[in-house]
């Protein structure tokens, strides 16, 4: 069987860190102590590790903020290399008349876009420009609702409730003594030495595999710090807050309605072959929470972090939403069985979807799954701007993943 369409969802590498506290990924923060720690004595770093310190200054000028890292565009160059030897069928040949490329309007999207382009196909101009951002990657960005629906006390509780737990407190209390601190530094503090051991690490991982910021920590911080981002974004912008799913619901339509058309016209269709959208990670995890992909029977809380079914949970930003995630959708026509299957592919993980074959779906059975999920009158952005639409309502349909959570890697 052979791929007929396709839809493709990367997150743009995040990019040069921005310095405000209130910005995920790899937006460092600014803060006054950023070098107290290494002249304070009686610490447990190594003299390696202090002497890393010592050495480490701020890289970036204002001109980098908020712009796509050089290390960004190489994994993107290598993402779009894997695909073509694993899907050649689509990528082999991929030319401007055969692929949709949409970005939004924030300039790393775009640039991103062009990376993963020049390595699908340098000999060609791809001639991108401000027809190709579309509004439908940026609702976020204007939906009242939405905005409001983050900073309700339901989405925030959960958070702050883990900053008062024992974990957190050891983890403060832990770094400050292996830093040489006398007294425990505060979440704020430690929060940002931990944005910025992740963020360097990413940004510079070919020149300097671990930043030094790293030191300060022991792998139970690292993880207990993980779970406050999971919390963070799950009732953010996860199945935590209800508003998530009408936020996906739009884009998810648009890929339904994209494979619909092929199956209903035989596969000959004005849809392109290859459709490539580049957007932000608020995005992704929107169509992942519509899709019902990474979805627990145990919502992660304060209080439960050692219960088994949540210390193995799916939802894990650093696995469903990290640097360059992306989400692949293959529409196959077959001919044997049932003509059109779908499958879906989550950072170049096979999704196992309940009631399909090793993940090799029914398209029958997908759409009608949605089907009264996508219907215009119900489906769009109009509840940004409605004053009636609550962000405490309950979500109404949710796709169970749980009981076949398996990812399996994709052989390139």
């Amino acid at each position: 069987m052979l791929p007929e369409s396709l839809l493709w969802l990367p997150e743009a590498f995040p990019g040069i860190p921005t310095a405000s506290l209130d910005l995920p990924s790899l937006k460092i923060p600014s803060y006054p102590c950023v070098t107290s720690p290494i002249h304070v004595p009686g610490g447990k770093l190594c003299a390696e590790d202090l002497d890393g310190l010592k050495r480490w200054h701020y890289k970036y000028q204002p001109s980098d903020l908020g712009q796509l890292a050089e290390e960004g565009k190489a994994d993107l160059r290598m993402l779009a290399g894997g695909y073509k030897l694993s899907l050649p069928e689509l990528f082999a040949n991929v030319t401007p008349d055969k692929t949709t490329v949409k970005f939004t309007n924030v300039k790393r999207t775009r640039d991103s876009a062009e990376a993963f382009l020049y390595a699908l196909n340098k000999n060609v101009d791809w001639n991108l420009s401000d027809s190709n951002e579309a509004e439908l990657l940026m609702l976020d960005k204007n939906c009242t609702q939405w905005i409001n629906s983050r900073e309700t006390e339901s989405a925030v509780r959960e958070k702050k409730a883990f900053l008062a737990t024992p974990d957190i407190k050891t983890t403060l209390s832990r770094v400050s003594q292996r830093l040489g601190f006398a007294y425990d530094l505060d979440f704020k503090t430690v929060k940002a030495m931990y944005d910025l051991c992740r963020n360097e690490k990413a940004v510079y991982y070919q020149k300097a595999p671990v930043s030094p910021w790293c030191c300060a920590f022991e792998k139970v911080d690292l993880e207990t710090l993980e779970y406050y981002m999971d919390l963070k974004y799950y009732y953010d912008s996860g199945y935590g807050n209800p508003i998530t799913m009408k936020l996906g619901c739009p884009l998810t339509r648009d890929m339904l309605l994209k494979f619909e058309n092929v199956t209903k016209n035989n596969g000959t269709t004005d849809v392109n072959p290859l459709t490539l959208y580049f957007a932000h990670s608020v995005t992704l995890r929107s169509v992942i929470t519509k899709l019902g992909l990474a979805r627990d029977q145990t919502a992660p809380k304060h209080d439960n972090r050692g219960l088994a079914a949540v210390k193995d949970r799916q939802w894990r930003t650093s696995r469903i939403s990290p640097f360059t995630g992306n989400l692949f959708a293959v529409l196959y026509r077959c001919t044997t069985g049932e003509e059109w299957k779908i499958m879906f592919y989550l950072n170049e993980h096979l999704v196992h979807y309940e009631g399909c074959n090793l993940g090799l779906c029914d398209w029958s059975y997908i759409i009608d799954r949605f089907r009264d999920h996508i219907d215009r009158d119900t489906c769009n952005a109009d509840f940004c701007d409605d004053p009636n639409s609550s962000p405490d309502l309950k979500p109404t349909f949710v796709l169970s993943l749980t009981a076949v959570s398996i990812l399996l890697r994709l052989i390139l």
